[in-house]
């Protein structure tokens, strides 16, 4: 139930959003957002070692601010961006267009930013299920009874319902740990194969044929 709130506020709210701020903008946001996810694990190495010179260097810590310092950092940068691009765009329009290609373009701009908008809203409802699917590894495990904390019950609660509808199945391809699973079966096989091919050929060699095997002859009287 509470996943079913959290996405329908997010359409609902980043739908109006995109209605006011325009199609140039929320593309920008959207661009950002992409591009913010895909970097931030790859560039926190930069940030970690930067936060101990502030006092930070529990390594828990380290592990959940430094992406999430570059993620801000990134999307700050597109959504500086957006901004410039926007004001440019509506001074042409408003100066060097008539009044009808303007109202047009503003018409154009604000059905295209609810689109849009909801495709900033897909984007978060993923970004969230993936932090809410990785703290459930922990907040399971800790879970204990009714006396938990209100944080623990709530993240227990979304990872049941993503797991009832299915949108934990969408999620696990794209965590950190599911992609860190050692591929070592196909290396145990071959392993086991050798093995086996090699206890082959020692019975082989044990077991003579039965032609070579001398034949009793009677005695001779």
């Amino acid at each position: 139930m509470i996943l079913w709130i959290i996405a329908i506020s997010l359409f609902a709210v980043l739908g109006l959003i995109g209605y006011y701020q325009g199609a140039i903008r929320v593309a920008f946001s959207f661009a950002g957002i992409v591009a913010a996810a895909a970097l931030a694990f790859p560039l926190a190495g930069i940030v970690k070692s930067v936060l101990p010179a502030f006092g930070l260097s529990h390594p828990v810590l380290l592990a959940f601010l430094a992406p999430v310092i570059i993620y801000l950092l990134v999307l700050i940068g597109f959504k500086s961006a957006a901004l410039a691009a926007h004001k440019s765009v509506t001074t042409h329009y408003k100066y060097k267009t008539s009044d009808t290609q303007r109202l047009l373009w503003s018409r154009l701009n604000e059905r295209l930013g609810i689109c849009l908008g909801m495709a900033n809203a897909a984007a978060y409802l993923v970004l969230l299920g993936i932090v809410f699917y990785v703290l459930g590894y922990c907040t399971i495990q800790v879970a204990t009874s009714d006396k938990d904390s209100w944080m623990i019950k709530a993240v227990n609660t979304v990872n049941q319902d993503m797991k009832a509808t299915g949108f934990d199945k969408m999620v696990a391809p794209l965590t950190a740990a599911r992609g860190r699973r050692p591929v070592a079966r196909p290396q145990r096989r071959r392993r086991t194969a050798s093995r086996s091919a090699r206890a082959g050929r020692r019975r082989g060699a044990r077991r003579a044929p039965a032609c070579t095997r001398p034949a009793m002859g009677r005695r001779s009287r």
